[in-house]
């Protein structure tokens, strides 16, 4: 009975710990996207500028002004639209795609730069996290 208990409250540690550890992750891109909002540009595949990474919607740039999609306007280039090759989930370019090796690379004023992308194989940040965090 202590065995089963003890495995219990290991188990229940271990889940406290990974919802701290997202807790912290969460605060961490909050902080970082709110340290940069304005101040960074997201540039795809062959140095398309996609736009200022910026929660400000007024500005004309603004990754977060995002334009509704549909056949007259497809060929925007945007992580946010689904029809472009920096946010379909099969282009080597995509943000959406998690094998893509050229995704998109948010690029701040100093030259930092991070990628923006689903690949869990590359150091990046998630596109859903940047949405979610900037854009809503």
């Amino acid at each position: 009975m202590r065995i089963k208990l003890g495995l219990v409250a290991i188990s229940a540690l271990i889940g406290l710990t990974a919802t701290i550890a997202n807790a912290q992750q969460r605060s961490l891109n909050f902080l970082f996207l709110r340290n940069i909002d304005g101040q960074a540009r997201l540039i795809g595949f062959r140095n398309k500028d996609l736009g200022l990474v910026s929660s400000d919607k007024s500005l004309a740039d603004s990754i977060c002004r995002s334009p509704k999609v549909n056949s007259s306007n497809s060929a925007i280039p945007s992580i946010w639209n689904r029809l472009s090759p920096y946010g379909d989930r099969i282009s080597n370019t995509s943000a959406y795609n998690p094998k893509a090796t050229q995704p998109p690379t948010l690029v701040l004023k100093n030259g930092s730069a991070i990628y923006v992308s689903k690949n869990p194989n590359i150091f990046a940040i998630d596109p859903d996290v940047i949405y979610k965090e900037l854009c809503r």
